[in-house]
């Protein structure tokens, strides 16, 4: 289906086309309700010599409908203008696995998402531990990565803390988790870095390369190298050094109001990366600011 697999060489925009027409029929209210409109998902798998059943699941089409929309939402995160609308399951699966490659996909890990989507309900904690894993190995947060941290942690909460404030789209200045502003202070940091290189591609390596693995796991221990490089980086800047220290300013102030963690748990590096890839994608939307 299109919201399994990458889109077709003879279509590219169809499952693009797909997903708009589900959120049109939504807002428009034309998702089918006849009770008798039925709807069945059977998942098989392979099993030695046998073809074994992994899930079996009816309803109206009204109910899956409404089930993948929520999916959907649920994945959608700022992102560059040039990147297609939507995740597909693949984009989704291949983003947790080693080079990017589906073999290297955790066993079952397909069939326990796509039950999330059918069910409604929280998206398997292989998940989220795949993807903060392969963050941790190659430093990279990147859209899908993002995403999918960002849709464990609403699924999560809606489930069994429905008061938590849900993690938005993009920058979110009014979120208060100590992880979320950590990983906005690691962004603002390394672009003041980047910046005082002379932009973008003229760094060997970043701050992100040497620290944001020790950091995302224990940010006390790394805390002192970064503030004092800081410092390094902002009197090295012809312009923006105002601006800079004014935003690190503000970051720092809702980070010393709270007792930073020895060690974070999952869930506080599941935020720390969805705040470092909205600060970033800030950076990039309001890059003339900066300069």
């Amino acid at each position: 289906p299109w919201y399994i697999s990458d889109s077709p060489k003879d279509d590219p925009d169809r499952g693009i086309k797909a997903v708009k027409s589900l959120f049109e029929a939504a807002q428009a209210g034309r998702l089918p309700r006849e009770e008798g409109n039925r709807f069945y998902v059977l998942g098989l798998s392979p099993n030695a010599a046998r073809i074994a059943v992994r899930y079996w699941r009816t309803g109206t089409v009204k109910d899956f409908a409404e089930k993948i929309l929520m999916h959907f939402k649920d994945y959608k995160i700022i992102h560059g203008a040039k990147e297609p609308e939507f995740l597909c399951l693949n984009k989704i699966l291949r983003a947790v696995a080693f080079e990017f490659k589906m073999e290297n996909v955790p066993p079952n890990l397909a069939g326990e998402v796509i039950v999330s989507i059918l069910d409604g309900l929280p998206y398997p904690r292989t998940l989220l531990q795949q993807c903060i894993r392969r963050i941790r190995a190659e430093q990279e947060v990147n859209r899908a990565r993002a995403a999918i941290l960002k849709a464990c942690i609403n699924r999560f909460n809606r489930r069994y803390y429905p008061e938590k404030k849900e993690v938005h789209m993009g920058l979110d200045p009014e979120n208060m988790d100590i992880g979320y502003l950590l990983g906005r202070l690691f962004a603002v940091l390394e672009r003041a870095q980047i910046q005082s290189a002379g932009g973008e591609g003229r760094l060997n390596t970043t701050i992100r390369d040497r620290f944001f693995g020790a950091f995302s796991t224990s940010p006390i221990t790394v805390m002192p190298i970064l503030l004092k490089l800081k410092n390094h980086h902002l009197a090295k800047l012809e312009s923006g050094k105002a601006y800079f220290e004014s935003l690190i300013g503000q970051v720092m102030d809702n980070v010393d109001a709270q007792a930073i963690p020895a060690h974070l748990t999952l869930e506080q590096q599941a935020y720390l990366a969805v705040g470092y890839y909205h600060q970033r994608q800030d950076f990039f939307k309001k890059k003339e600011v900066v300069k």
